[in-house]
């Protein structure tokens, strides 16, 4: 059986206990009507910091999973009177057939999540979303181009920036944006997330 545990406030301590691989669910509310857009899986470093590498969407949740997710994540939504604008909800999937949420924020999720990944995986202007609800109107809904996978990498490591250099040199078409910075002081210390030199986001099948 699946089932969703809600721990909200303890983002560390959740993320430390609990095995399993991170996801985030970006979503859009107008008078209480929720729409869930996109399932995100995110990339960390694991314990004990848990900084995030990287982002993707879709995500690899099984499509026999999504629904009751889904449905927890809605719940939750509610019981926080979450009513307008953008929703961002991390949670864990553990092994055991949990899902766990990390947290729960009332807002786009960062890291050009909201901003590019939800655009380019489904097609839909989420900015242009939020900006309608803060203006009181209705979220278009409808899709402004394909969609088509998505993903951004963060450049901390050389190894990172090796990756970075041989994608705009062998698949160029791919990279829908990109900002790096102070690629001589690449190190391979990752200690937090301000050791990020910069980013890349492309488009397609990873």
């Amino acid at each position: 059986a699946f089932e969703f545990i809600y721990d909200f406030g303890a983002d560390f301590r959740v993320k430390k206990q609990s095995e399993g691989d991170e996801y985030s669910c970006e979503g859009i509310s107008f008078a209480g009507e929720h729409r869930l857009l996109a399932f995100t899986k995110k990339y960390t470093t694991g314990a004990p910091h848990f900084i995030e590498t990287g982002h993707r969407e879709p995500s690899d949740i099984p499509e026999a999973m999504l629904g009751t997710v889904g449905e927890g994540i809605l719940r939750a939504l509610d019981a926080l009177r979450i009513e307008y604008g953008a929703s961002h909800t991390e949670f864990k999937l553990t092994p055991g057939g949990e899902a766990r949420i990390i947290e729960i924020g009332a807002r786009m999720g960062g890291d050009c999540i909201g901003s590019d990944l939800v655009y380019l995986s489904t097609g839909m202007d989420y900015t242009a979303m939020v900006i309608d609800c803060a203006l009181g109107k209705r979220p278009d809904l409808a899709p402004k181009r394909a969609p088509t996978p998505a993903q951004i990498r963060f450049i901390f490591t050389r190894a990172d920036l090796t990756a970075w250099e041989e994608t705009r040199r062998n698949a160029p078409d791919t990279v829908w944006r990109s900002s790096v910075r102070d690629a001589d002081a690449v190190s391979d210390a990752v200690t937090d997330s301000s050791n990020r030199h910069g980013w890349w986001i492309t488009t397609g099948a990873p």
